[in-house]
């Protein structure tokens, strides 16, 4: 199977092998007849143009895979379409928006034409057409301070002693109109930026220029910084595409799984298993992802567990039940815990290969043990770190000290605060 981690990648490949007819299924995407184009670029046009399943989070192009007179060599990518922060979703709301402010059809500009065409007002216009465009929320508005559209907010630098009574104005950036704001809520660094030493501590310890970048980016939380880096990435690999290594052999532990929207892009490499791992189990996993799994073009065996990790076994834990299930001491919901050590023994687990945690702010829970599991098998991590204020710099630290001979990235998936992830890869995986 070919897997690419940028359209620049497809259209590399398409000219050195001259590839110049793909297999595209439309029934995906809910359109009516399979086409043969010949021309790549054109394809990208007209898959802007179709309407999006409203259930499905990923695309399989150009042939899915769980047809099963479908050689899976043919397969040539995994592209992410999660319908908040998926890039190709986005890229059809940037080029939608575009349009409208121009009254000019741009479909179809090459990736060099897009990251040139970055402009504020037509970002604004995306998160207009996305509907995250929101009335301010009261905190915001109580503690608001406008410099013309720039909103500022006012907080502490401390919850104790004489820092509780110096004042803190942290500038968010352009987000305002009128009484709505565009989509970008960041109060939640204002929290975890008390701690700026500890944060020039992760940054310095990070393995490459990027992720230092990167991680400024988000500790500053200035909203127009944080769109221009969302649309330069538009083209780039999809959430967990990057810095993790795969093999035949990799067993992976997926903690926190919702829709699934990461699965068809791990099962891609074909792992030898995959233990996803929900106190929801697989209900709310896409129609898409289901097919995927149903797939027997890939040998993953995957076990859905309906647990909820926790620092101790059979000890209650309370959440929060929406969509997703999130950790809250006076959740209305409870249930027994499990610990990642305990896990493992239920399930017969000697060792796995990579390990994948977004649970809703139960990461802590999981942290001691998951530490000294990783030191030992020598294992690869892709965490969440955004879920509570201290996690920017607490995570990345307790990680930095204790896990020896690794290397520390982070990359930034979201226009807002959402889906920052620290990865965390041993050097002799590096090397190989």
């Amino acid at each position: 199977m070919l897997i690419f981690n940028s359209f620049s990648e497809i259209i590399e490949f398409k000219n050195k092998h001259k590839k110049n007819s793909f297999k595209f299924n439309p029934p995906d995407l809910r359109s009516d007849n399979l086409i043969d184009y010949n021309d790549l670029d054109r394809l990208f046009e007209v898959i802007l143009q179709i309407p999006y399943s409203s259930n499905a989070d990923w695309i399989i192009y150009f042939i899915p895979p769980y047809q099963n007179n479908v050689d899976k060599k043919n397969i040539l990518m995994v592209l992410d379409l999660d319908k908040v922060w998926g890039k190709l979703e986005n890229l059809n709301l940037y080029l939608k928006a575009s349009n409208l402010i121009s009254g000019k059809n741009i479909l179809g500009a090459h990736e060099t034409d897009i990251s040139m065409a970055y402009k504020e007002e037509i970002f604004k216009k995306l998160i207009d057409l996305s509907g995250r465009k929101v009335p301010l929320e009261w905190h915001q508005k109580r503690r608001a301070i406008r410099f013309g559209k720039n909103l500022a907010l006012i907080g502490r630098w401390g919850q104790n002693g004489i820092r509780r009574y110096l004042p803190y104005l942290y500038l968010i950036g352009p987000i305002l109109k009128g009484q709505d704001r565009y989509g970008f809520s960041y109060g939640i660094e204002m929290e975890a930026r008390r701690n700026l030493s500890d944060a020039e501590k992760v940054k310095k310890l990070l393995s490459n220029d990027r992720s230092k970048e990167i991680f400024s980016m988000v500790m500053q939380g200035k909203a127009n910084l944080s769109w221009e880096h969302f649309h330069k990435n538009m083209y780039s690999s999809p959430q967990y595409g990057k810095y993790l290594k795969w093999s035949p052999s990799s067993v992976v532990i997926n903690g926190g799984v919702f829709t699934g929207a990461e699965i068809p892009l791990f099962t891609s490499h074909n792992p030898k298993k995959i233990y996803h791992i929900d106190p929801l189990g697989d209900v709310e996993l896409n129609d898409y992802t289901r097919k995927f799994i149903r797939s027997n073009h890939f040998k993953t065996e995957h076990i859905f567990a309906k647990e909820f990790l926790s620092d101790k076994d059979d000890e209650k834990v309370f959440f929060s039940k929406g969509s997703q299930a999130s950790v809250n001491p006076e959740g209305e919901h409870s249930v027994n815990g499990i610990s990642l050590k305990g896990f493992y023994r239920k399930y017969g687990i000697s060792k796995a290969s990579i390990h994948k945690y977004d649970l809703e702010g139960a990461e802590a829970l999981i942290f001691n043990e998951l530490i000294e599991i990783m030191q030992n098998e020598r294992s690869q991590l892709a965490l969440s770190i955004y879920h509570r204020p201290n996690e920017y710099t607490e995570f990345p630290l307790a990680l930095m000290e204790n896990l020896t001979d690794y290397s520390f990235y982070i990359e930034h998936y979201s226009y807002e605060k959402h889906e920052t992830i620290l990865y965390c890869i041993p050097k002799e995986i590096e090397r190989q």
